[in-house]
């Protein structure tokens, strides 16, 4: 009987890492999507101060924000493209022992 319990449970977790690949994955395309249109805003507001619109200490500032989020969403790439390889491997892994295509 508790042949059936360890096999359930690992079918429950093998489930939930599915789901999990699922959302790391749309995660880090969102991360993505944010740097780039962080990219371009940055490319804009740039130009706002090389045509005089905003003053220099208010580009600094902003500049400095904006590093901050970006250091952010990079790292959370780094980590997420750790993980998500992790995951998958996990996941064939136990397709492979279990013979799910």
């Amino acid at each position: 009987m508790s042949n059936i319990i360890n096999i359930n449970e690992l079918q429950a977790f093998y489930i939930k890492m599915k789901e999990q690949l699922r959302i790391k994955n749309k995660e880090l395309e969102e991360a993505h999507n944010v740097i780039d249109d962080m990219y371009a805003h940055a490319k804009k507001f740039s130009k706002f101060y090389d045509e005089g619109h905003i003053s220099e200490i208010k580009y600094a500032q902003t500049k400095r924000e904006l590093k901050n989020i970006f250091k952010y969403y990079e790292g959370r790439i780094n980590k997420l493209n750790k993980l998500i390889p992790d995951i998958g491997d996990y996941i064939n892994e136990y397709e492979k022992e279990y013979g799910i295509s």
